[in-house]
Protein backbone atom coordinates (compact mmCIF):
# COMPACT_ATOMS: atom_id res chain seq x y z
CA UNK A 1 0.00 0.00 0.00
CA UNK A 2 2.12 3.19 -1.08
CA UNK A 3 -0.35 5.88 -0.04
CA UNK A 4 -3.24 6.78 2.06
CA UNK A 5 -6.30 5.87 0.23
CA UNK A 6 -9.90 5.61 1.80
CA UNK A 7 -9.97 2.11 1.27
CA UNK A 8 -9.35 -0.79 -1.54
CA UNK A 9 -11.76 -2.32 -3.63
CA UNK A 10 -11.53 -5.94 -4.43
CA UNK A 11 -13.96 -7.52 -7.02
CA UNK A 12 -14.84 -11.13 -5.23
CA UNK A 13 -17.16 -11.93 -8.00
CA UNK A 14 -16.96 -13.22 -11.20
CA UNK A 15 -18.51 -10.95 -13.19
CA UNK A 16 -21.39 -12.65 -14.65
CA UNK A 17 -19.46 -15.50 -15.39
CA UNK A 18 -17.22 -13.75 -17.40
CA UNK A 19 -13.85 -13.94 -15.00
CA UNK A 20 -12.51 -15.98 -12.20
CA UNK A 21 -13.33 -15.43 -8.55
CA UNK A 22 -11.17 -13.77 -6.63
CA UNK A 23 -10.22 -17.29 -4.07
CA UNK A 24 -11.04 -16.63 0.28
CA UNK A 25 -6.90 -17.47 0.35
CA UNK A 26 -6.34 -14.10 -1.58
CA UNK A 27 -8.85 -11.87 -0.18
CA UNK A 28 -8.25 -12.62 3.17
CA UNK A 29 -4.33 -11.61 2.56
CA UNK A 30 -5.66 -8.65 1.07
CA UNK A 31 -8.03 -7.82 4.16
CA UNK A 32 -5.03 -8.72 6.57
CA UNK A 33 -2.28 -7.05 4.73
CA UNK A 34 -4.52 -3.38 4.15
CA UNK A 35 -5.65 -3.85 8.04
CA UNK A 36 -1.78 -3.61 9.20
CA UNK A 37 -1.70 -0.74 7.11
CA UNK A 38 -5.17 1.07 9.05
CA UNK A 39 -6.74 0.72 5.51
CA UNK A 40 -10.08 -0.57 5.29
CA UNK A 41 -11.28 -2.88 2.58
CA UNK A 42 -14.48 -2.87 0.78
CA UNK A 43 -15.54 -5.69 -1.40
CA UNK A 44 -17.76 -6.31 -4.75
CA UNK A 45 -19.82 -9.00 -4.16
CA UNK A 46 -22.98 -11.08 -5.32
CA UNK A 47 -23.25 -14.27 -3.60
CA UNK A 48 -24.19 -14.54 0.03
CA UNK A 49 -22.19 -17.28 0.75
CA UNK A 50 -19.18 -14.82 -0.46
CA UNK A 51 -20.79 -12.31 2.28
CA UNK A 52 -20.35 -15.07 4.41
CA UNK A 53 -17.02 -15.70 4.33
CA UNK A 54 -15.70 -11.70 3.69
CA UNK A 55 -17.70 -10.97 6.90
CA UNK A 56 -15.77 -13.69 9.14
CA UNK A 57 -12.24 -12.61 6.90
CA UNK A 58 -13.10 -9.34 8.31
CA UNK A 59 -14.13 -7.14 5.44
CA UNK A 60 -14.88 -3.35 6.24
CA UNK A 61 -17.64 -2.78 3.71
CA UNK A 62 -19.81 -4.14 0.63
CA UNK A 63 -19.91 -2.63 -2.59
CA UNK A 64 -23.38 -3.93 -3.90
CA UNK A 65 -25.44 -6.07 -1.24
CA UNK A 66 -26.29 -9.88 -1.41
CA UNK A 67 -28.29 -10.22 -5.44
CA UNK A 68 -28.10 -13.93 -5.91
CA UNK A 69 -30.84 -15.01 -2.99
CA UNK A 70 -32.69 -13.62 -0.05
CA UNK A 71 -30.63 -13.42 3.14
CA UNK A 72 -30.72 -16.38 5.80
CA UNK A 73 -30.44 -16.09 9.62
CA UNK A 74 -26.69 -16.82 9.31
CA UNK A 75 -26.06 -14.18 7.24
CA UNK A 76 -27.79 -11.61 9.08
CA UNK A 77 -26.07 -13.42 12.48
CA UNK A 78 -22.83 -12.45 10.46
CA UNK A 79 -23.54 -8.95 10.07
CA UNK A 80 -24.68 -8.28 13.43
CA UNK A 81 -21.55 -9.13 14.70
CA UNK A 82 -19.63 -6.80 12.56
CA UNK A 83 -21.79 -3.46 13.43
CA UNK A 84 -18.94 -1.30 11.98
CA UNK A 85 -19.54 -2.93 8.06
CA UNK A 86 -21.22 -0.94 5.47
CA UNK A 87 -23.36 -1.59 2.86
CA UNK A 88 -23.50 0.48 -0.45
CA UNK A 89 -26.48 -1.61 -2.10
CA UNK A 90 -26.95 -0.24 -5.33
CA UNK A 91 -30.22 -1.31 -6.30
CA UNK A 92 -30.68 -2.40 -9.98
CA UNK A 93 -32.78 -0.43 -12.36
CA UNK A 94 -36.98 -1.08 -11.86
CA UNK A 95 -38.26 -1.54 -15.05
CA UNK A 96 -38.39 2.00 -16.69
CA UNK A 97 -41.51 3.44 -16.85
CA UNK A 98 -43.13 6.51 -19.56
CA UNK A 99 -43.48 8.50 -16.18
CA UNK A 100 -39.85 8.49 -15.77
CA UNK A 101 -38.80 9.54 -19.57
CA UNK A 102 -40.92 12.81 -19.28
CA UNK A 103 -39.45 13.71 -15.80
CA UNK A 104 -35.74 13.38 -17.81
CA UNK A 105 -36.69 14.51 -20.91
CA UNK A 106 -36.21 18.23 -19.96
CA UNK A 107 -32.34 17.74 -19.32
CA UNK A 108 -31.26 14.51 -21.43
CA UNK A 109 -29.85 14.34 -25.02
CA UNK A 110 -32.73 14.03 -27.32
CA UNK A 111 -30.61 10.82 -28.74
CA UNK A 112 -30.68 9.08 -25.36
CA UNK A 113 -34.31 10.19 -24.15
CA UNK A 114 -35.21 8.21 -28.14
CA UNK A 115 -33.16 4.91 -26.61
CA UNK A 116 -35.38 4.88 -23.68
CA UNK A 117 -38.79 4.98 -24.96
CA UNK A 118 -37.43 2.49 -27.64
CA UNK A 119 -36.38 0.32 -24.64
CA UNK A 120 -39.81 0.98 -23.42
CA UNK A 121 -41.67 -0.23 -26.24
CA UNK A 122 -39.24 -2.85 -26.88
CA UNK A 123 -39.21 -4.68 -23.42
CA UNK A 124 -40.33 -8.30 -23.31
CA UNK A 125 -42.51 -9.91 -20.35
CA UNK A 126 -39.68 -11.74 -19.42
CA UNK A 127 -37.25 -9.09 -19.78
CA UNK A 128 -39.62 -6.97 -17.32
CA UNK A 129 -39.97 -10.23 -14.84
CA UNK A 130 -36.22 -10.66 -14.82
CA UNK A 131 -35.77 -6.86 -13.59
CA UNK A 132 -38.45 -7.19 -11.06
CA UNK A 133 -37.09 -10.41 -10.07
CA UNK A 134 -33.27 -8.96 -8.86
CA UNK A 135 -35.26 -5.83 -7.81
CA UNK A 136 -37.39 -8.08 -5.68
CA UNK A 137 -34.30 -9.95 -4.13
CA UNK A 138 -31.94 -6.64 -3.30
CA UNK A 139 -34.94 -4.77 -1.77
CA UNK A 140 -36.02 -7.84 0.11
CA UNK A 141 -32.05 -8.30 1.43
CA UNK A 142 -31.59 -3.78 1.93
CA UNK A 143 -35.33 -4.17 4.14
CA UNK A 144 -33.51 -6.86 6.21
CA UNK A 145 -29.84 -5.32 7.03
CA UNK A 146 -31.58 -1.82 7.80
CA UNK A 147 -33.81 -2.87 10.19
CA UNK A 148 -31.05 -4.38 11.56
CA UNK A 149 -29.14 -1.43 12.41
CA UNK A 150 -26.46 -1.97 9.21
CA UNK A 151 -24.47 1.11 8.15
CA UNK A 152 -26.44 2.04 4.96
CA UNK A 153 -24.15 4.03 2.57
CA UNK A 154 -25.29 5.81 -0.90
CA UNK A 155 -23.94 4.16 -4.18
CA UNK A 156 -24.84 3.87 -7.92
CA UNK A 157 -22.83 2.86 -10.85
CA UNK A 158 -25.74 3.28 -13.20
CA UNK A 159 -26.27 6.21 -15.19
CA UNK A 160 -23.59 8.19 -13.45
CA UNK A 161 -23.39 9.93 -17.02
CA UNK A 162 -26.11 12.37 -16.57
CA UNK A 163 -26.16 11.27 -12.37
CA UNK A 164 -29.99 10.92 -12.95
CA UNK A 165 -30.60 7.84 -11.10
CA UNK A 166 -29.18 9.37 -8.16
CA UNK A 167 -33.09 10.31 -7.77
CA UNK A 168 -34.39 7.03 -8.51
CA UNK A 169 -31.89 5.02 -6.00
CA UNK A 170 -33.22 7.14 -3.58
CA UNK A 171 -36.50 6.53 -4.39
CA UNK A 172 -35.72 2.96 -4.72
CA UNK A 173 -34.27 2.65 -0.83
CA UNK A 174 -37.04 4.04 0.21
CA UNK A 175 -39.12 1.86 -1.44
CA UNK A 176 -36.89 -0.79 0.42
CA UNK A 177 -37.32 -0.30 3.42
CA UNK A 178 -35.43 3.33 4.72
CA UNK A 179 -37.42 6.15 5.81
CA UNK A 180 -36.94 9.64 3.33
CA UNK A 181 -34.29 11.13 6.24
CA UNK A 182 -32.10 7.91 5.94
CA UNK A 183 -32.20 7.09 2.62
CA UNK A 184 -30.75 11.05 2.51
CA UNK A 185 -28.26 10.52 5.25
CA UNK A 186 -27.03 7.78 3.31
CA UNK A 187 -26.51 9.85 0.41
CA UNK A 188 -24.95 12.95 2.06
CA UNK A 189 -23.03 12.54 5.63
CA UNK A 190 -22.52 8.65 5.55
CA UNK A 191 -21.42 8.48 1.88
CA UNK A 192 -18.87 11.04 2.64
CA UNK A 193 -17.94 9.88 5.79
CA UNK A 194 -16.59 6.07 4.39
CA UNK A 195 -14.68 8.17 1.59
CA UNK A 196 -13.11 10.37 3.83
CA UNK A 197 -14.45 13.50 2.38
CA UNK A 198 -14.46 15.64 5.48
CA UNK A 199 -15.26 18.92 3.95
CA UNK A 200 -18.51 17.11 2.53
CA UNK A 201 -22.06 15.85 3.50
CA UNK A 202 -23.28 18.08 5.90
CA UNK A 203 -23.36 22.02 5.89
CA UNK A 204 -22.19 23.24 7.98
CA UNK A 205 -19.43 26.39 9.05
CA UNK A 206 -16.16 25.10 7.42
CA UNK A 207 -17.58 22.84 5.07
CA UNK A 208 -17.83 22.85 1.13
CA UNK A 209 -21.01 24.58 0.10
CA UNK A 210 -22.58 22.26 -2.17
CA UNK A 211 -26.01 21.94 -1.71
CA UNK A 212 -29.62 21.51 -3.42
CA UNK A 213 -32.34 24.05 -3.18
CA UNK A 214 -35.62 22.13 -3.53
CA UNK A 215 -39.20 23.25 -4.35
CA UNK A 216 -40.93 20.71 -1.92
CA UNK A 217 -39.51 18.75 1.11
CA UNK A 218 -38.42 15.32 0.08
CA UNK A 219 -39.15 14.27 3.75
CA UNK A 220 -42.78 14.15 2.73
CA UNK A 221 -41.89 11.99 -0.12
CA UNK A 222 -38.10 11.06 -1.55
CA UNK A 223 -39.14 12.21 -5.27
CA UNK A 224 -39.25 15.94 -4.19
CA UNK A 225 -35.58 15.48 -4.36
CA UNK A 226 -36.35 16.30 -8.34
CA UNK A 227 -37.85 19.33 -7.75
CA UNK A 228 -34.89 21.02 -7.66
CA UNK A 229 -34.47 24.96 -7.22
CA UNK A 230 -30.75 25.78 -7.23
CA UNK A 231 -27.74 24.07 -7.09
CA UNK A 232 -24.70 25.67 -5.44
CA UNK A 233 -21.19 24.04 -5.82
CA UNK A 234 -18.61 25.45 -3.81
CA UNK A 235 -20.97 28.20 -2.62
CA UNK A 236 -21.41 29.65 -6.20
CA UNK A 237 -24.67 29.14 -7.98
CA UNK A 238 -24.95 26.96 -10.61
CA UNK A 239 -26.55 28.59 -14.26
CA UNK A 240 -29.18 25.48 -14.71
CA UNK A 241 -30.55 27.24 -17.60
CA UNK A 242 -27.35 27.11 -19.89
CA UNK A 243 -26.37 23.72 -18.62
CA UNK A 244 -29.64 22.68 -19.31
CA UNK A 245 -29.08 23.73 -23.28
CA UNK A 246 -26.24 22.47 -23.27
CA UNK A 247 -27.29 18.79 -22.20
CA UNK A 248 -30.44 19.28 -24.49
CA UNK A 249 -28.80 20.02 -27.48
CA UNK A 250 -28.39 17.15 -30.24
Amino acid sequence: IARKVPFIKIWVDDRNGTVPKIQPAVYRAIIDEAHKHNTRVVAHIFNMADGKDLLKAGVDGFAHGVRDKDVDDEYMALIRQHPKVWVQPNLPEQALTADEITWLSDTLPPGQIKRMRDQLANRTPEALKRLNDAFGIQCRNLRKINAAGVTIAFATDAGVDMAWTTHTELADMVTCGLTPAQAIVAATRTAAEIVKLDRLGTVAAGKSADFVVLDANPLDHITNTRKISQVYLRGQAVDRAALRVSLSAP
